[in-house]
């Protein structure tokens, strides 16, 4: 967390970029809100798992990191509800028990775009 005083006196305390909200796990849906930072870990425990986001700034652009993990049963698959991903036919995560794998977001203000950085990290 980063500190920094206010103009007006009180000290406000904000997320910094190194530091990672533990969103826990997943069920069928789990929203994302990244109002509380730029980075989110979730652990995938249902077979299929909506991903939802709030937060975003309309208008504003964001760089933003999601780490997906499979719990011990592994074979978890996620969907992005209202996110665009290259081809449109939404991504692959990999499937293996206790793995995890990095997405890269970039928010442009008005829509959410999805990529994946790596798979599979043990």
């Amino acid at each position: 967390m980063i500190a920094r005083k206010s103009p007006s006196g009180p000290t406000i305390v904000l997320p910094s970029a190194v530091d990672t909200v533990q969103d826990g796990n997943s069920g069928a849906d789990i929203t994302i809100d990244w109002s509380e930072g730029p980075n989110h870990a979730v652990t995938l425990t249902a077979a299929n798992v909506v991903i939802r986001q709030e937060g975003l700034p309309v208008g504003e652009t964001a760089e933003l990191t999601l780490k997906v993990t499979q719990d011990a049963t592994g074979n978890r698959h996620a969907a992005f509800a209202d996110a665009v991903t290259p081809g449109g036919s939404g991504i692959t995560l990999s499937t293996a028990a206790n793995k995890t794998d990095l997405l890269d977001l970039h928010w442009d203000g008005h829509v959410l775009l999805v990529t994946v950085r790596g798979l599979a990290f043990a």
